[in-house]
């Protein structure tokens, strides 16, 4: 977001994610960190340990939709851009490939957030 106009400079909208869920990487086996917030493009992560620009991972994590069920999200993602914040490590990271019943969930889950 532009601090100076309030406006938002991505293509789609972030929304918060409710119990912030854990990322898993699917190859180690680990936990990347935890949702912070959402978009049809990708997530933002609150960060367990540092990761690397440009990295790609193939990740899991449960999206609690508003009938209170947890969908499973398969996606893989490349991290962009990992940062401090208020002293926590965080980063964006962009969907480079969503299974389709994991798009669908996003994209209902977003419908509820933006309604």
């Amino acid at each position: 977001m532009n601090a100076a106009t309030g406006i938002e400079g991505r293509r789609s909208r972030r929304h918060p994610v409710h119990g912030n869920p854990a990322v898993i990487d699917m190859m180690a086996e680990r936990t990347l960190g935890r949702v912070l917030d959402l978009s049809a493009g990708g997530l933002k992560l609150l960060l367990a340990a540092p990761l690397v620009v440009d990295t790609l991972y193939q990740v899991k994590f449960e999206l609690p939709m508003a009938d209170g069920s947890r969908q499973e999200i398969v996606a893989g993602i490349q991290v962009l851009d990992p940062r401090v914040e208020a002293g926590l490590s965080c980063a964006g990271a962009r969907f480079i490939h969503l299974e389709g019943a994991g798009a669908r969930r996003i994209v209902q889950w977003l419908r509820v957030q933006e309604a």
